[in-house]
């Protein structure tokens, strides 16, 4: 009868250590993801949004956009010369 009485405390023991160490294996698994979600947020922030916003003009854009602007005009130009 001993016996049966101290597995049965050992087996209680055991649950609560068992069930202990699940809650805070899903507090780290929680905790983990929100940094995973900040750090993405971030990311994302950092690489998309700067894409996504109107560019200033800079002297150099507005030459290279010239510059194209007058190469297709050439093209267009040399092909309506063409017999």
């Amino acid at each position: 009868m001993d016996l049966v009485r101290g597995q049965a405390d050992e087996l209680r023991a055991t649950r609560k250590r068992v069930v202990s160490d699940v809650n805070r294996a899903v507090s780290i698994v929680t905790d983990a993801g929100r940094g995973l979600r900040d750090v993405a947020t971030e990311t994302y922030t950092k690489i998309a949004r700067p894409d996504m916003a109107p560019k200033a003009k800079t002297t150099r854009a507005r030459k290279a956009k010239r510059a194209v602007r007058k190469t297709k005009a050439t093209a267009k130009t040399r092909r309506s010369r063409a017999p």
